[in-house]
């Protein structure tokens, strides 16, 4: 299932200086970005991640008049700014993408909950015999479109969890519905997974609990060698790519969102346990076994029988390493939840 894009605002190109440069100083938010900016002058300084608390820091930026240009590897952005909105459009070869960050204010926490201006949820046509299933969920200012995709999938995303965050009932995992949703261009991350949550439990009639349970899990660490990561100057997308001989993972990326994507290849959760805060240029090399699960040829462990490195060794030529643990993790319980979604 493709995933919301990741955040992607990065260092900024630049440019001389102008006298009077709007003030972007603050937090801002568009869906699904969370950036703080920091502006001395005509220069701009901040950090800029998926969430408020995964962030990336970066150093460079400049801003003129009311314009904002940012640029980070191969993407170019460049914004207006008009009181408490930004708008813009980010621009990577061929492709791009409008963007709308607004000002992050207080919320009244006596207000009522957050809902989309207007909400589709139906049940996904059945799938042709033989061709698998093919899920999306994509985000583009002001709407949401979400494709065959699996209540327990949409639960994991409206309250940020992970797989194994989330259980419930077996068909969770295969009834499929599709949604299309509305909501003001530029709304904040967080409002947004709020709007959601209302979404889901108005329609599903949800009804959940949280509970600790002690899971296996590995603990991302610092190698005895010692760290060998370059930090990054500013968030990025992180691509995985494979062919016959291997795969290679290509991200600038915190320990914590590292962690998270090594969730989806080992055989149990990933939990970032470095303690190094930040972001880093971060290249992986290695050869998917499928046959073993758990950590080989690191401290004793068994022998690598695969062509080339594991992803256990490739961690460990740039200074970390997976050691197996057990430890408190908080699970999100569905006790009910209806098959057939309200109306819409």
């Amino acid at each position: 299932m493709q995933r919301f894009p990741l955040a992607i605002l990065a260092g900024a190109i630049l440019s001389p200086a102008i006298f009077g440069a709007t003030d972007v100083s603050g937090k801002w938010s568009g869906f699904p970005i969370y950036v703080t900016l920091k502006q001395d002058g005509n220069k701009v300084t901040g950090s800029a991640g998926e969430s408020e608390d995964d962030q990336i820091p970066f150093q460079n930026g400049v801003i003129e008049d009311d314009h904002l240009t940012l640029k980070f590897g191969p993407m170019d952005i460049s914004f207006v700014v008009n009181g408490d909105q930004m708008t813009g459009e980010l621009h990577q070869g061929m492709n791009t993408l409008k963007i709308v960050l607004k000002r992050m204010r207080p919320r009244d926490p006596s207000a009522p909950p957050l809902a989309f201006d207007a909400a589709s949820v139906k049940r996904a046509p059945p799938q042709e015999m033989g061709k698998g299933f093919n899920s999306s969920m994509n985000a583009e200012p002001g709407r949401l479109r979400c494709t065959n995709v699996t209540l327990k999938n949409y639960i994991e995303y409206a309250w940020a969890l992970k797989d194994y965050e989330v259980t419930g009932p077996d068909w969770l995992k295969d009834e499929r519905y599709d949604i299309t949703a509305t909501m003001p261009a530029g709304s904040p991350p967080n409002e947004v997974l709020s709007m959601f949550q209302t979404l889901l439990n108005e329609r599903f009639k949800l009804d959940t609990h949280k509970e600790t349970k002690e899971l296996s899990v590995y603990a991302l660490v610092v190698d005895k060698n010692g760290f060998k990561l370059k930090a990054a100057d500013g968030p990025g997308r992180t691509s995985i790519s494979g062919g016959p001989k291997g795969r290679t993972m290509k991200a600038n990326a915190s320990m914590k969102r590292l962690a998270a994507t090594l969730s989806g290849m080992v055989d149990r959760p990933v939990l970032d346990m470095t303690g190094i805060p930040g972001g880093f240029n971060i290249l992986l090399e290695w050869t998917p076994d499928e046959t073993q699960g758990g950590p080989r040829g690191i401290d004793g462990a068994a022998a690598d029988t695969a062509p080339g490195p594991s992803i256990y060794m490739a961690l460990h030529e740039v200074g970390l390493k997976l050691e197996a643990r057990k430890a408190p993790v908080e699970i999100l319980v569905v006790d009910h939840a209806g098959k057939i979604p309200g109306e819409n």
